[in-house]
């Protein structure tokens, strides 16, 4: 999995990935074995994200389109 560049020039950086639940375990442990340090856990509860609903649909129709025409090339 890739959350892409989250530092640039050495420099720390941070990144943020979503999971329900039943993801948690698979995930820290994909990153036990990857070597990382170690992430902080953050709960965010459900209508915490209600508002961006609409904007998260558009952006996903968004990287569909540009998936679609990048397999085009």
């Amino acid at each position: 999995m890739r959350v892409g560049r989250t530092a640039r020039g050495g420099k720390a950086g941070m990144a943020f990935t979503f999971l329900l639940r039943v993801q948690e375990k698979e995930f820290l442990q994909m990153l036990q074995d990857a070597g990382s340090p170690g992430v902080q856990k953050h709960v965010i509860k459900p209508e915490s994200l209600k508002g961006m609903e609409v904007q998260y649909e558009k952006i996903l129709q968004q990287l569909g389109d540009i998936i679609k025409d990048e397999q085009v090339r």
